[in-house]
């Protein structure tokens, strides 16, 4: 585009000549632009391995029967356990962040 610079003036205006004063300036448009920046990362996840087992917590039980004669009987309680551990393994994963670009064109 175009600037001109104008000025007001009184003059005669027989045999008068103006050179007008003008400035050529680029015109720029510009916007921003996202682009995807990906790549691959090395990440550790925990694989949790857990044992279901059963505990048994046995005792004689002293009843009164017979009157203290014969076998007592054995009573046993079962106490559920669960034992869990981590295994730690390595795995791949992509990771994505956007850049920002400023892109300007030229028009004139």
């Amino acid at each position: 585009y175009q600037v001109q610079r104008c000025f007001t003036g009184k003059d005669r205006v027989c045999d008068t000549t103006y050179k007008v004063d003008t400035t050529t300036k680029d015109d720029y448009q510009c916007c921003n632009v996202e682009t995807p920046n990906c790549y691959m990362e090395e990440k550790t996840i925990n694989d949790v391995t857990c044992t279901n087992t059963v505990e048994f917590n046995c005792r004689r039980d002293k009843s009164a029967k017979n009157d203290g004669y014969g076998q007592s009987d054995v009573v046993c309680d079962r106490i559920p356990k669960q034992d869990c551990y981590n295994i730690p393994r390595k795995i791949q994963v992509e990771v994505c962040k956007t850049d920002i670009h400023r892109y300007c064109e030229k028009f004139s």
